[in-house]
């Protein structure tokens, strides 16, 4: 299958998505005003605990890791889950069977040509209002500006492979919203999309470092911060292409399994 196909697929998602010019509107007003809560909440921690810093980062660091970490909700955040149980639930499956082109990589392609305008224009946009309002840390540093962009692109691959895994499991329960509402949970809980993963007690540290939820907010953001060197960079962006690659096989593997059923039951 032509990479074009692909590509084409990418332009026709990415011009439904422009039409919704509302929700970018809605995001630079609500965001800012999230922002300003959580700065007021963890500024205040601070300065109940007299401390200037809590587990290795400072106010002004972990008021950045939010910041980023909304940056990074833009880049990865899709509703593949939806899109894949869609296209099973309601029959359209078939079309994708007979046709040429790889399940997964349409998807993809699909939900990639979604978020090219938050990762062009709402991403850079919410990075500059939370500049200037929030004094946030901005890295000039090329290096690590380019390690970032690499880890955030891979974050976009693992977020979309589980929740495309999580969307396969249309094939045996008919409603996907409950595999989407336990996938969201677990993401927040252990990918650092919330706070981040240093400040877990121990035996949280030691079931975030076995699941691969970490690489999908947590490492982006820590190659940002410069929380890493650039040897630990590169074994993240590795250990991220590995987990994909997991993730990726364990897919193929549900989908073959799917697309039996599905044709068995004359689908």
């Amino acid at each position: 299958m032509s990479f074009n196909t692909y590509y084409e697929t990418v332009k026709i998602a990415l011009k439904d998505r422009m039409a919704y010019r509302l929700d970018f509107l809605v995001d630079m007003l609500i965001n800012p005003f999230v922002f300003l809560i959580v700065q007021f909440l963890w500024t205040t921690i601070y300065a109940f605990n007299a401390v200037s810093t809590i587990q290795g980062f400072t106010l002004q660091e972990t008021i950045t890791y939010f910041a980023i970490s909304q940056i990074v909700g833009f880049f990865v955040w899709t509703w593949i889950v939806g899109m894949v149980g869609e296209v099973i639930k309601f029959g359209d499956f078939a079309r994708y069977v007979l046709m040429p082109v790889d399940f997964f990589w349409s998807m993809i392609s699909e939900a990639f040509g979604n978020k090219l305008p938050s990762m062009l224009i709402k991403a850079p946009v919410l990075l500059l209002l939370l500049k200037l309002f929030f004094d946030i840390i901005i890295n000039t540093n090329p290096v690590y500006l380019i390690m970032f962009i690499m880890s955030l692109l891979m974050s976009f691959l693992l977020y979309n492979v589980f929740f495309f895994i999580m969307g396969l499991l249309t094939f045996w329960q008919e409603s996907y919203f409950l595999f989407e509402l336990l996938g969201v949970a677990a993401l927040n809980f252990f990918s650092g999309a919330l706070i981040p993963l240093d400040f877990y007690p121990g035996f949280m540290k030691t079931i975030v470092n076995i699941l691969p939820f970490k690489y999908i907010y947590y490492s982006p953001i820590m190659i940002y911060l410069e929380k890493f060197t650039i040897n630990e960079s590169l074994s993240i962006l590795f250990q991220q292409l590995i987990a994909f690659i997991i993730l990726y096989f364990i897919a193929k593997l549900l989908f073959r399994i799917g697309r039996k059923k599905f044709t068995s039951q004359g689908g």
